[in-house]
């Protein structure tokens, strides 16, 4: 009888209809990410709820579940929530499977140790320019910068060389969020700011993102000739590493020789393209 038993368990337990649901969950526990993913930041439950497509208590019953694993966390606003650790782990992850990351994550590293300034790595995600990679010089800086962090287009060097290569509609939406939100940035003749850093190869700001802090962005392109990562060195605006020339000019040829890993032939066809504004 006893056999019987587990043989009528194990039957259940294997039946179609009980692996099609356990499917199911992952699927709509899927769409709760995806909510959060293409928010873009903190997002309270409701429009959580909204974007996946269900009640704020199933929702919530998903959001529980991935805030013990990690995947989400509570944001400093009350009642909104981010994605937590585990999901940048995962992205992460995801992003050091590929050539070009580890290529170019090589290139940070030795610009790092030669020069003993703070790098870090970013890409264009669906927030604008964000850190996947941050490497402390010596001596470290502290700033509230890190793994994940998303920059702004207009006021870091990483966001204004992306804003200078990527295509007009990839750009222009976040540029005109951010000039509604600080209106004193219309300012700003941009095409003129886009087209020296296309001249120069690179994009040097101060005292903008973190105050006191130097930061140059340097691009890097792939075979298609489009910028995929923009290297970055930060330091103290007093010890500002663009002033020296051979510094400088080290910088840009590793980062100019990691787009040549890539397949890039844009170095040998110029670096000013067209203006796309």
């Amino acid at each position: 009888m006893a056999v019987e038993r587990y043989i009528v368990a194990s039957d259940r337990i294997d039946r179609p209809e009980n692996k099609t649901k356990s499917i199911q969950s992952v699927e709509i526990g899927g769409r709760i990410l995806d909510a959060l993913i293409e928010g873009g930041g903190a997002m309270a439950l409701k429009d959580i709820a909204d974007k996946a497509q269900m009640s704020r208590s199933q929702a919530h019953r998903y959001l529980a579940a991935y805030l013990q694993i990690g995947f989400v966390k509570r944001a400093p606003q009350a009642g909104m929530y981010d994605l937590g650790q585990n999901a940048l782990r995962l992205g992460l992850a995801a992003y050091s499977r590929m050539d070009a990351f580890n290529i170019v994550s090589k290139t940070l590293h030795e610009i790092v140790a030669h020069t003993n300034r703070t790098g870090l790595l970013t890409v264009w995600g669906d927030a604008g320019p964000t850190i996947v990679r941050w490497i402390n010089g010596r001596p470290a800086i502290a700033t509230s910068l890190g793994l994940g962090s998303v920059l702004s287009v207009l006021q870091s060097s990483s966001g204004l060389v992306f804003a200078s290569h990527l295509p007009d509609h990839v750009v222009r939406p976040m540029i005109e969020v951010e000039i509604k939100s600080l209106p004193s940035l219309a300012e700003t003749d941009f095409n003129t700011v886009f087209k020296r850093i296309r001249r120069d190869g690179y994009c040097t700001v101060s005292d903008l993102v973190v105050p006191g802090l130097t930061a140059s962005g340097f691009p890097v392109f792939n075979s298609e000739d489009d910028l995929v990562f923009v290297i970055t060195i930060v330091t103290r605006s007093a010890q500002s590493f663009h002033t020296d020339p051979e510094e400088l000019e080290y910088v840009l040829a590793k980062t100019n020789r990691a787009s040549a890993h890539l397949g890039s032939g844009y170095l040998e066809k110029g670096r000013v393209r067209d203006q796309r504004w």
